[in-house]
């Protein structure tokens, strides 16, 4: 669970000193709406991601304390926020506002601040798609100009960003892990991390081994399918996340570890995948 009571975000190398040595487990929790945190609570989960969108980013903030209520009081804590931005925010192509960005950016970070967040996703597909005919190169120096204002603003707001590249089914730029190391570089700040989707991941023939090049810049790591329904395939996939544990374990990974469901399979409870998933980190031996 949490690893403070008292209900502030512990600093992400607190976390990491406090759940260090051999028997180190990450911490688990799970991608779905708000209104499903009791039942994460009840199954044992750690925390739970939420989308941005909940934090209501177009409101002002005179109406926003009702949510400031509801997820304070939420049995487990709203700790990763993801889907920075709308779809209707761009960030590549003609007429993109860096102003208007760096807006969206400071409310977005001040309320997951203030709700205890302190880890939000950079994915939203749809707002960095480079439009038709429109120059790869120009894109990506707007991304990167776009990542930098991001980094800033973390820094400033006093919470961690990761970098999600996107399979080609959502996204045009940035699909693989190189490519989203080469943005990370040219962005050039350490406030600005990595995640792995291994959806994501799988599509793009992205191996396991690939996550050794991001070293300590990978922060998140989200448990997918190709249809996302959790737990779907998932428990009947152990060696595909028990290669992707092993991997963890061999660059020492210590952040978090997200399930991601759009939907929950009917019938199934959602401590059945935790369980599993927590056995074969366990029973995954580097010597092997």
């Amino acid at each position: 669970m949490s690893a403070s009571g008292t209900g502030a975000p512990a600093p992400a190398t607190e976390l990491s000193a406090s759940r260090g040595g051999p028997d180190w487990m990450p911490r688990f929790g799970c991608y779905v709406h708000s209104s499903y945190a009791g039942a994460l609570a009840e199954q044992g989960y750690d925390y739970v991601e939420l989308a941005v969108a909940e934090l209501l980013p177009g409101r002002p903030e005179s109406e926003v304390g009702p949510v400031y209520e509801r997820l304070a009081a939420l049995p487990v804590r709203a700790e990763v926020f993801d889907r920075l931005f709308p779809p209707t925010l761009r960030l590549v192509g003609e007429g993109v506002d860096l102003a208007r960005v760096a807006d969206h950016v400071g409310v977005v970070f001040e309320r997951v601040r203030r709700v205890g967040g302190d880890l939000v996703v950079w994915g939203s597909g749809p707002s960095r798609h480079v439009p038709g005919g429109y120059s790869r190169e120009r894109a990506f120096e707007q991304l990167v100009a776009t990542g930098k204002l991001i980094a800033r603003e973390a820094e400033r707001a006093g919470v961690g960003v990761v970098l999600e590249p996107l399979g080609r089914r959502y996204c045009n730029v940035i699909t693989t892990v190189e490519e989203g190391l080469a943005l990370l570089e040219a962005v050039g700040s350490r406030s600005l991390g990595m995640l792995a989707d291994t959806d994501h991941m799988e599509s793009e023939g992205d191996p396991f081994s690939r996550l050794g090049l991001v070293g300590n810049r990978l922060r998140h790591v989200h448990l997918a399918e190709a249809v996302r329904v959790q737990p779907g395939p998932m428990l009947r996939r152990r060696a595909f996340y028990s290669e992707l544990f092993r991997e963890l374990k061999r660059i020492g990974y210590r952040g978090r570890i997200a399930l991601e469901a759009d939907v929950l399979e009917s019938g199934v409870p959602l401590g059945a995948p935790l369980a599993a998933l927590e056995a074969w980190w366990r029973a995954v031996d580097l010597a092997y």
